[in-house]
């Protein structure tokens, strides 16, 4: 990618680095939810090394990988990998019914600003 100014480069950088902490701070909402306490360090571990991991091509979109990924790396952390396991899980059913949601939103977005609709 070819950016005008190293100032475009730096808000991409800067949208790149508020998007992984906004990730961060939604699994780690769900696992307190679960009652699963874990600092941030270690989860902001856990989900930047699920997210390479999940890029393995062994299923579609790493699914199955990913909550493995958590499991074992909760397990490194000294958490219950069923734990990790179920906070994987529910992160990722969370994930997808945000894009499902959103996808719905902006088709009728669309359908609303079309004219006729």
């Amino acid at each position: 990618m070819a950016f005008e100014s190293a100032a475009d480069s730096a808000r991409v950088a800067l949208v790149s680095v508020l998007a992984l902490l906004c990730w961060i701070a939604a699994v780690r909402l769900i696992a307190s939810d679960l009652g699963v306490a874990i600092g941030w360090t270690g989860l902001g571990l856990v989900v930047t090394l699920v997210e390479i991991v999940r890029f393995i091509p062994l299923t579609v979109q790493g699914i199955g990988v990913r909550e493995g990924a958590f499991a074992f790396l909760f397990g490194l952390l000294g958490q219950s990998p069923e734990a990790g396991f179920v906070v994987g899980t529910v992160a990722y059913l969370a994930l997808s019914l945000s894009w499902v949601l959103s996808g719905l939103l902006g088709w009728a977005m669309q359908a609303v600003s079309e004219p006729g609709g």
